[in-house]
Protein backbone atom coordinates (compact mmCIF):
# COMPACT_ATOMS: atom_id res chain seq x y z
CA UNK A 1 0.00 0.00 0.00
CA UNK A 2 3.03 2.15 -0.38
CA UNK A 3 2.25 5.75 -1.64
CA UNK A 4 4.46 7.75 -3.76
CA UNK A 5 4.63 11.40 -2.19
CA UNK A 6 5.26 14.17 -4.84
CA UNK A 7 8.45 16.65 -4.84
CA UNK A 8 6.16 19.59 -4.97
CA UNK A 9 3.67 18.55 -1.67
CA UNK A 10 5.27 19.51 1.63
CA UNK A 11 6.71 16.66 3.83
CA UNK A 12 5.54 15.62 7.12
CA UNK A 13 8.75 17.62 8.79
CA UNK A 14 7.80 20.76 7.22
CA UNK A 15 4.26 20.38 8.12
CA UNK A 16 5.59 19.26 11.92
CA UNK A 17 7.57 22.59 11.78
CA UNK A 18 4.62 24.76 10.49
CA UNK A 19 2.58 23.42 13.74
CA UNK A 20 5.20 24.11 15.93
CA UNK A 21 6.14 27.69 14.80
CA UNK A 22 1.82 28.03 15.52
CA UNK A 23 2.19 26.83 19.27
CA UNK A 24 5.18 29.30 19.68
CA UNK A 25 3.41 32.28 18.45
CA UNK A 26 0.99 31.11 21.08
CA UNK A 27 3.17 30.35 24.14
CA UNK A 28 2.35 32.44 27.14
CA UNK A 29 -1.28 33.08 26.28
CA UNK A 30 -3.87 31.60 27.85
CA UNK A 31 -5.57 30.13 25.62
CA UNK A 32 -3.81 28.26 22.99
CA UNK A 33 -4.49 27.15 19.87
CA UNK A 34 -6.75 23.84 19.15
CA UNK A 35 -8.64 22.16 16.97
CA UNK A 36 -12.39 22.24 17.35
CA UNK A 37 -13.53 19.03 18.30
CA UNK A 38 -14.77 16.72 14.79
CA UNK A 39 -17.97 17.21 13.61
CA UNK A 40 -20.51 14.37 12.72
CA UNK A 41 -18.85 11.92 10.10
CA UNK A 42 -15.36 12.97 11.27
CA UNK A 43 -12.47 11.93 13.21
CA UNK A 44 -9.79 13.35 14.59
CA UNK A 45 -5.97 11.91 13.51
CA UNK A 46 -2.06 12.60 15.22
CA UNK A 47 0.64 12.04 13.61
CA UNK A 48 4.22 11.00 15.59
CA UNK A 49 7.77 10.52 13.94
CA UNK A 50 8.19 7.69 16.39
CA UNK A 51 6.11 5.21 18.47
CA UNK A 52 8.44 6.24 21.35
CA UNK A 53 6.88 9.48 21.28
CA UNK A 54 3.50 8.34 21.95
CA UNK A 55 4.52 5.96 24.87
CA UNK A 56 5.95 9.09 26.31
CA UNK A 57 2.88 10.53 25.91
CA UNK A 58 3.90 13.26 24.15
CA UNK A 59 1.92 15.96 21.95
CA UNK A 60 1.18 15.12 18.40
CA UNK A 61 3.89 16.70 15.40
CA UNK A 62 0.47 17.49 13.46
CA UNK A 63 -3.29 16.66 14.23
CA UNK A 64 -6.21 17.69 11.70
CA UNK A 65 -10.04 16.01 11.49
CA UNK A 66 -10.54 13.77 8.81
CA UNK A 67 -13.61 12.62 7.11
CA UNK A 68 -15.14 9.05 7.75
CA UNK A 69 -16.28 7.43 4.62
CA UNK A 70 -20.09 6.45 3.87
CA UNK A 71 -20.00 3.56 6.50
CA UNK A 72 -17.77 4.81 9.11
CA UNK A 73 -14.31 3.29 8.04
CA UNK A 74 -10.84 5.25 6.99
CA UNK A 75 -9.28 4.92 3.84
CA UNK A 76 -5.43 5.36 4.73
CA UNK A 77 -4.77 6.81 1.48
CA UNK A 78 -6.61 9.99 2.48
CA UNK A 79 -4.19 10.08 5.40
CA UNK A 80 -1.48 9.50 3.33
CA UNK A 81 -2.61 12.44 0.95
CA UNK A 82 -2.97 14.76 3.82
CA UNK A 83 0.36 14.61 5.33
CA UNK A 84 2.42 13.51 2.12
CA UNK A 85 3.53 10.29 3.91
CA UNK A 86 4.52 7.11 1.76
CA UNK A 87 2.44 4.58 4.59
CA UNK A 88 0.91 6.10 7.76
CA UNK A 89 0.35 2.56 10.11
CA UNK A 90 -2.48 2.79 13.04
CA UNK A 91 -1.41 2.27 16.13
CA UNK A 92 -2.78 0.58 18.91
CA UNK A 93 -3.41 2.76 22.01
CA UNK A 94 -3.85 -0.03 24.57
CA UNK A 95 -0.40 -2.55 23.49
CA UNK A 96 1.45 0.25 21.69
CA UNK A 97 1.75 -1.60 18.34
CA UNK A 98 1.25 -0.86 15.17
CA UNK A 99 -2.87 -2.37 14.18
CA UNK A 100 -2.90 -4.53 11.55
CA UNK A 101 -6.31 -4.44 9.71
CA UNK A 102 -8.14 -7.27 7.92
CA UNK A 103 -8.85 -4.64 4.98
CA UNK A 104 -5.82 -3.32 3.43
CA UNK A 105 -5.52 -0.07 3.19
CA UNK A 106 -8.41 1.07 5.22
CA UNK A 107 -9.60 0.96 8.42
CA UNK A 108 -13.27 -0.57 9.38
CA UNK A 109 -15.98 1.03 11.08
CA UNK A 110 -15.25 -1.41 14.31
CA UNK A 111 -11.50 -0.43 14.02
CA UNK A 112 -12.42 3.03 13.77
CA UNK A 113 -13.89 3.04 16.83
CA UNK A 114 -11.94 0.63 18.87
CA UNK A 115 -8.71 2.96 17.98
CA UNK A 116 -10.21 6.37 19.42
CA UNK A 117 -12.33 5.10 21.69
CA UNK A 118 -9.57 5.78 24.64
CA UNK A 119 -7.41 8.84 23.41
CA UNK A 120 -10.77 10.28 21.03
CA UNK A 121 -8.32 10.48 18.01
CA UNK A 122 -6.29 7.74 15.70
CA UNK A 123 -2.81 7.96 16.18
CA UNK A 124 -0.42 7.45 13.15
CA UNK A 125 3.23 6.89 12.45
CA UNK A 126 5.17 6.52 9.30
CA UNK A 127 6.63 3.84 8.12
CA UNK A 128 9.98 3.99 7.22
CA UNK A 129 10.06 5.57 3.97
CA UNK A 130 11.79 4.27 0.58
CA UNK A 131 15.15 5.54 -0.96
CA UNK A 132 13.51 7.58 -3.25
CA UNK A 133 11.04 9.28 -0.77
CA UNK A 134 14.24 10.23 1.31
CA UNK A 135 16.39 11.54 -1.65
CA UNK A 136 12.80 13.60 -2.57
CA UNK A 137 12.23 15.48 0.83
CA UNK A 138 16.34 15.89 0.94
CA UNK A 139 15.99 17.76 -2.41
CA UNK A 140 12.79 19.74 -1.42
CA UNK A 141 14.80 20.42 2.01
CA UNK A 142 17.91 21.72 -0.05
CA UNK A 143 15.82 24.05 -2.61
CA UNK A 144 13.90 25.19 0.60
CA UNK A 145 17.38 26.14 2.16
CA UNK A 146 18.28 27.85 -0.80
CA UNK A 147 15.95 30.20 -1.35
CA UNK A 148 15.68 31.19 2.10
CA UNK A 149 19.25 31.86 2.04
CA UNK A 150 18.98 33.93 -1.53
CA UNK A 151 15.77 35.94 -0.60
CA UNK A 152 17.92 37.14 2.78
CA UNK A 153 20.74 37.89 1.05
CA UNK A 154 18.64 39.61 -1.92
CA UNK A 155 16.97 41.84 1.39
CA UNK A 156 20.40 42.99 2.87
CA UNK A 157 21.53 44.00 -1.00
CA UNK A 158 18.77 45.83 -1.17
CA UNK A 159 18.15 47.71 2.33
CA UNK A 160 22.30 48.46 1.81
CA UNK A 161 21.70 49.90 -1.49
CA UNK A 162 18.63 52.45 -0.33
CA UNK A 163 21.20 53.23 2.37
CA UNK A 164 23.76 54.09 0.22
CA UNK A 165 21.02 55.47 -2.32
CA UNK A 166 19.68 57.93 0.75
CA UNK A 167 23.10 58.90 2.08
CA UNK A 168 25.61 59.62 -0.74
CA UNK A 169 22.92 60.95 -3.46
CA UNK A 170 20.67 63.55 -3.59
CA UNK A 171 17.88 61.40 -5.14
CA UNK A 172 15.84 61.21 -1.82
CA UNK A 173 15.51 64.67 -1.58
CA UNK A 174 14.70 65.12 -5.08
CA UNK A 175 11.67 62.26 -4.75
CA UNK A 176 10.61 64.10 -1.58
CA UNK A 177 10.46 67.90 -3.15
CA UNK A 178 8.86 66.10 -6.19
CA UNK A 179 6.31 64.62 -3.80
CA UNK A 180 5.28 68.04 -2.77
CA UNK A 181 5.33 69.39 -5.58
CA UNK A 182 2.34 66.70 -6.97
CA UNK A 183 0.37 67.56 -3.44
CA UNK A 184 1.07 71.42 -3.98
CA UNK A 185 -0.39 71.19 -7.43
CA UNK A 186 -3.70 68.85 -6.74
CA UNK A 187 -4.31 70.97 -3.58
CA UNK A 188 -4.51 73.94 -6.01
CA UNK A 189 -6.43 71.34 -8.83
CA UNK A 190 -9.36 70.92 -6.17
CA UNK A 191 -9.15 74.13 -4.95
CA UNK A 192 -9.71 76.00 -8.89
CA UNK A 193 -12.58 73.40 -9.42
CA UNK A 194 -14.38 74.16 -6.44
CA UNK A 195 -14.22 77.93 -6.93
CA UNK A 196 -15.03 77.21 -10.67
CA UNK A 197 -18.22 75.53 -11.42
CA UNK A 198 -17.77 73.54 -14.88
CA UNK A 199 -19.60 74.77 -17.88
CA UNK A 200 -23.15 73.89 -17.57
CA UNK A 201 -22.92 71.94 -21.48
CA UNK A 202 -26.79 70.03 -20.54
CA UNK A 203 -28.10 73.18 -19.53
CA UNK A 204 -26.55 74.95 -22.82
CA UNK A 205 -27.61 71.73 -25.39
CA UNK A 206 -31.51 72.08 -23.85
CA UNK A 207 -31.70 75.82 -24.54
CA UNK A 208 -30.49 75.33 -28.01
CA UNK A 209 -32.64 72.41 -28.78
CA UNK A 210 -36.05 74.75 -27.24
CA UNK A 211 -34.74 77.85 -29.40
CA UNK A 212 -34.68 75.46 -32.50
CA UNK A 213 -38.32 73.88 -31.60
CA UNK A 214 -39.41 77.04 -31.11
CA UNK A 215 -38.01 78.69 -34.34
CA UNK A 216 -39.80 75.88 -36.39
CA UNK A 217 -43.37 76.13 -34.44
CA UNK A 218 -43.08 79.74 -35.25
CA UNK A 219 -42.36 79.24 -39.20
CA UNK A 220 -45.00 76.96 -39.82
CA UNK A 221 -47.20 79.28 -38.32
CA UNK A 222 -46.62 82.03 -40.31
CA UNK A 223 -46.54 79.92 -42.98
CA UNK A 224 -42.29 79.95 -44.47
CA UNK A 225 -42.82 76.57 -44.01
CA UNK A 226 -45.17 74.29 -45.75
CA UNK A 227 -45.47 70.40 -43.71
CA UNK A 228 -48.22 69.47 -46.09
CA UNK A 229 -47.91 65.89 -44.74
CA UNK A 230 -50.14 64.39 -46.52
CA UNK A 231 -49.18 65.29 -49.78
CA UNK A 232 -45.42 64.13 -48.76
CA UNK A 233 -46.72 60.84 -47.34
CA UNK A 234 -48.57 60.29 -51.03
CA UNK A 235 -45.11 61.40 -52.68
CA UNK A 236 -43.31 58.80 -50.80
CA UNK A 237 -45.58 56.08 -51.62
CA UNK A 238 -45.09 57.20 -55.07
CA UNK A 239 -41.90 58.37 -55.38
CA UNK A 240 -40.36 57.03 -52.46
CA UNK A 241 -38.91 60.87 -51.70
CA UNK A 242 -40.51 63.26 -49.63
CA UNK A 243 -39.81 66.27 -51.44
CA UNK A 244 -42.58 67.82 -53.30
Amino acid sequence: MGNNPSLFIRSPQELAYAHRETLQKHKGLLIRPVLPPPPPGYIRIHYYTGLDRIMQDLPPEIEANMPLDRDGGLRLQKVNDLWGLEECLPIDPMRWEIFESRFKGRLSPLAVKILSERQGCIQFIEKDPSRITLYKRSCRHTYITLVILATSRLQMIYNATLSLINTYTPLPRVCRDTAEQHKQLEWRRKRWAAEHEPFPWASAFHGIASICLITFIFAVMVGFVDLAIKQRVWQWARTGSICL
